[in-house]
């Protein structure tokens, strides 16, 4: 008789221990649940950004399909090569300036000035006395 009570009362600690765990299960079902609903929620409200967000995406990517497009497109050689020829001639230009611009005779030409002036300025005042 007394190893059965030893039985029972062994079956009844486990029987407070798997109620123990249950109660524990039950607690952390709860958590879970309040967590999901959560999460739905959330879920929920961010879906409007979420779709928007994502109709932006696809329109920067279309246009970026499209960049890529024309730039895969462009002639690129070409346009440095357009670029370069147009540094070279404008170089030139620069240097047959500058040729000119030192093949001139300052010295000559100020005293032609100066010649010039010294002619005109009797002119002037001689039409000034008519005014």
């Amino acid at each position: 008789m007394e190893q059965n009570r030893e039985y029972m009362d062994r079956i009844e600690q486990l029987l407070k221990k798997q109620s123990n765990l249950i109660l524990l299960q039950s607690v952390l079902i709860a958590i879970l649940a309040l967590g999901g609903i959560a999460l739905v929620v959330m879920v929920g409200r961010l879906l409007p950004d979420l779709q928007v967000l994502m109709t932006q995406m696809e329109s920067t990517l279309t246009d970026m399909e499209q960049i890529t497009a024309q730039l895969a497109e462009a002639d690129l050689k070409g346009m440095v090569d357009n670029v370069d020829q147009l540094v070279n001639s404008s170089q030139s230009a620069v240097e047959q300036a500058m040729e000119k611009l030192n093949g001139l005779d300052l010295d000559t030409l100020n005293k032609a000035i100066k010649d010039l002036a010294s002619v005109i300025e009797p002119l002037a005042k001689f039409f000034n006395v008519f005014h």
